[in-house]
């Protein structure tokens, strides 16, 4: 067995000059002050713990009898098992051009393509975000009109509103994250010894073997869907693949 643990931290302005990652964007909500935008990195995973094991399953190996040797004896067990924090959240307040940042580009002013985060009052308390179509989400769907202004019914629930014009919002760029992930890659397998040169494998590979889901973007993220949105806090992807299981068989010689 062998475990690996990994602390990082990476702090930036932006992280996304080129427009890739996902959830990301490479605009500032104060373009003339880089310490507003200052924060985790999108990419910060703060906490990693790998695991890898190998496992020769000493059942029925030494057994008198060939079929249980031979059909039950000699199997192994291994996999990789994997556990880190989750990806950071930037918030939108939405395309309503409240802040001076807006301003100060005639164009994106036009275009009503702020990117500008939400006011809070306090502590975010009970931030857990749910799946979109799920009827949690469908608990915590709706808005409600705010001086004029539409907004979540869950972000108002979180302390969160809409910066008046020619504010920025006081919330941090990335200071709330997602849930972590927990991926188990196991894999049975076992050895026929035919020879000294041949011998033939037989093993079965199960990826995220108990099916867990870590997200990796919420309908609130920047400007997609900010919190003026009824869909605001609901999860929309998923940064692993369902349980996948495969069998196969391979010669040796």
């Amino acid at each position: 067995m062998h475990a690996a643990y990994t602390w990082a931290h990476s702090i930036d302005d932006v992280s996304d000059p080129l427009a890739v990652l996902l959830g990301d964007t490479q605009a500032q909500q104060n373009p003339n002050d880089n310490r507003n935008n200052r924060g985790a990195s999108q990419f910060d995973l703060r906490h990693t713990l790998s695991v890898s094991h190998t496992w020769e399953i000493p059942l029925f190996r030494s057994s008198t009898n060939r079929w249980l040797r031979g059909g039950l004896g000699g199997w192994s067990f291994s996999g990789i098992t994997t556990w880190r924090s989750g990806f950071p959240v930037n918030l939108g307040a939405g395309s309503f051009p409240s802040s001076l940042g807006s301003l100060t580009d005639p164009l994106q002013f036009l275009t009503n393509n702020a990117v500008d985060r939400p006011n809070v009052t306090g502590p975010i308390q009970g931030f857990n975000p749910v799946p979109a179509g799920s009827a949690a989400a469908a608990a915590i769907s709706g808005t409600t009109s705010l001086n004029g202004v539409a907004i979540s019914n869950y972000a108002l629930s979180l302390g969160l509103s809409q910066p008046l014009m020619g504010n920025f919002g006081t919330l941090g760029r990335n200071v709330l994250r997602l849930n972590g992930q927990r991926n188990f890659d196991w894999n049975l397998y076992k050895n026929f010894h035919f020879s000294e040169r041949v011998n033939f494998q037989l093993r079965s590979e199960f990826y995220n073997m108990f099916n867990m889901h870590a997200f990796q973007q919420i309908a609130s993220q920047n400007n997609q869907v900010p919190i003026t949105s009824a869909q605001f806090g609901q999860y929309t992807a998923v940064s692993q693949s369902a349980r996948t299981i495969q069998v196969g068989g391979r010669f040796v010689f």
